[in-house]
């Protein structure tokens, strides 16, 4: 069968619970049926792993981008564009991100598979490690993008260098997505699950840098609050599936107001020039 879906990740070094999460993850994707498997890598810091092909292409990082000292990471746009050539020579109509410590399940591959979207964004399910209980489904933690490949290569420029696996990235990207492509994000079911472990990027140093390009995507980002915050009141009151994907619908679009445009553009001249001030 012909591997419709190029899925890929970034394995790095870490803690010993951090390579063990990462371990219990890369077997479930190594278990996915009809799924090529990608490593993306910086050149100077090659990890080789096993069922993974190696593509040494991450030219940028964190580091570079935001002149902050700090572990590397990749940026995201970037990531994608990788993702999005190997996709075009594989054949694969689609290419997938997934963080390295999310469990990617078989069903999130059948729905991909099963449906045209131009993207599809999936919200994980936490689970205890030591028991495997579920926790419960996050509205944020957008842990797994997939993205019809000619999609995102005729898109790729809505999408800023944001640091992965950092405040901001994953809902902006999911934001731009549903504003102007035919998504889903998906946040009812586990089709993603993730081992819960204590936060470490709200401590980070990149935050300054992603929140400085988060101010520039305001437009959208203030309509990802406006769809959780209502989506979260909207689950507590018991609403059905076709209710919530209804506001789905109608909380992603785009242009905005021309009124909106105007405030956004004196919004971003204020960051550019704190960003000028404070380098």
């Amino acid at each position: 069968m012909n591997r419709r879906l190029l899925l890929g990740t970034h394995y790095h070094p870490g803690s010993p619970e951090t390579l063990r999460r990462q371990a219990r993850a890369r077997e479930a994707l190594r278990q996915l049926p009809d799924v090529h498997l990608v490593n993306l890598q910086f050149p100077d810091a090659i990890i080789e792993v096993e069922g993974f092909r190696t593509v040494p292409r991450l030219l940028d990082d964190s580091v570079q981008a935001s002149g902050c000292a700090g572990t590397r990471k990749p940026i995201g746009r970037e990531a994608f564009d990788c993702l999005a050539e190997c996709a075009r020579k594989e054949g694969a109509p689609f290419f997938g991100w997934v963080n390295s410590d999310i469990i990617v399940t078989p069903p999130a591959v059948d729905f991909v598979l099963a449906n045209e979207y131009d993207a599809v964004i999936f919200s994980r399910m936490d689970f205890d490690g030591d028991t495997g209980r579920d926790l419960g489904m996050l509205l944020g933690g957008l842990d797994a993008f997939v993205f019809s490949t000619a999609w995102w290569e005729a898109n790729r420029q809505r999408f800023r260098p944001y640091v992965n696996s950092e405040a901001y990235w994953d809902p902006i990207y999911a934001t731009i997505a549903l504003c102007h492509g035919h998504a889903l994000l998906l946040n009812r079911t586990g089709y993603i699950r993730h081992e819960a472990h204590p936060k470490v990027w709200n401590q980070s140093p990149f935050s300054a840098y992603n929140r400085h390009l988060a101010t520039l995507d305001t437009l959208y980002l203030d309509q990802w609050y406006r769809y959780r915050d209502r989506l979260a009141e909207m689950r507590g009151a018991g609403a059905t599936e076709e209710e919530e994907l209804a506001w789905q619908r109608a909380a992603f679009h785009w242009p905005p107001s021309p009124a909106r445009r105007l405030w956004h553009l004196g919004r971003c001249a204020k960051a550019w020039m704190r960003q000028r001030l404070a380098t």
